[in-house]
C-alpha cells in the first residue's frame, strides 16, 4: 500500500536526521524501526546487526541498492532506497 510505504519512508528519513554523534539513538531506533516493519528475515536477529544482509557484491543487487550501497562511505548512510522487495537504508560498514 502506497499509505504505508510514504509512512514508512517518511520514518527512515527521521532515522536518519538523529544526530551523526548520537550514534547509540540511531542504532536503537533502527532496531525498533526495522522490527516493527520489516518483512525481511534479519529483522528477527537477535543481535546488534537487526536488519543487516551480510556482504553484497555488484550484480548481486538491484540496480538502485547496488548504486547507493557502492557510493557510500565506509560508515555512510544512503538516503531511503526503494526496490521491488521494498524500502531500504543503507550503511556501509566495510
Amino acid at each position: 500500500p502506497a499509505e504505508a510505504e510514504a509512512e514508512l519512508i517518511g520514518m527512515l528519513r527521521g532515522l536518519l536526521a538523529l544526530q551523526a554523534e548520537d550514534v547509540e539513538a540511531r542504532k536503537v531506533a533502527f532496531r525498533k524501526l526495522c522490527q516493527q516493519h520489516s518483512e525481511c528475515e534479519s529483522a528477527d536477529n537477535a543481535g546488534q546487526l537487526c536488519g543487516d544482509i551480510g556482504w553484497v557484491s555488484r550484480n548481486q543487487v538491484e540496480v538502485p541498492f547496488e548504486q547507493a550501497a557502492f557510493g557510500l562511505r565506509i560508515g555512510d548512510f544512503s538516503d531511503v532506497i526503494s526496490t521491488s522487495r521494498g524500502v531500504h537504508i543503507i550503511q556501509r560498514l566495510a
